[in-house]
């Protein structure tokens, strides 16, 4: 994910963290065409088994390694206190991604301000936990 680039880097954490959220929740809220397979996917793995597995291995799950990656290097330079990786990715996919997913499935879609609130107060919740 480009956004994570120069999280490792940043001097600023939070505001790293807050770019980046922005980038990804604006790319969730935005691509229709990744919205609309999002639903087929959901509507079809009963019948087609495959296609979840496929869906795993091309959707949501080739995001996972870099954001892993991310968190765990931010923990091996001391910024960061991440004592279980995979349960931290899942944290911040449900901070920041899931309300749009879960409300967007209903065809209910989030203002960009509370938006933006949510954004702000799950990097707040995620780097308020995982602070050293």
């Amino acid at each position: 994910m480009a956004a994570l680039d120069g999280l490792t880097r940043a001097d600023d954490l939070r505001e790293a963290f807050l770019a980046a959220a922005r980038a990804w929740v604006d790319a969730v809220r935005t691509d229709q065409h990744m919205s609309a397979l999002r639903q087929l996917v959901a509507r079809e793995i009963h019948r087609f088994p495959s296609l979840g597995k496929a869906w795993e291995q091309h959707g949501p799950e080739s995001h996972h390694p870099a954001v892993a990656g991310a968190l765990r290097e931010l923990a091996e330079q001391g910024r960061l206190a991440i004592p279980d990786t995979e349960a931290a990715v899942i944290q911040l996919y449900s901070l920041l991604v899931f309300p749009h997913l879960v409300f967007g499935a209903y065809g209910t879609d989030i203002s960009d301000d509370l938006t933006e609130r949510l954004i702000v107060a799950g990097v707040d919740m995620f780097l308020g936990y995982y602070a050293v």
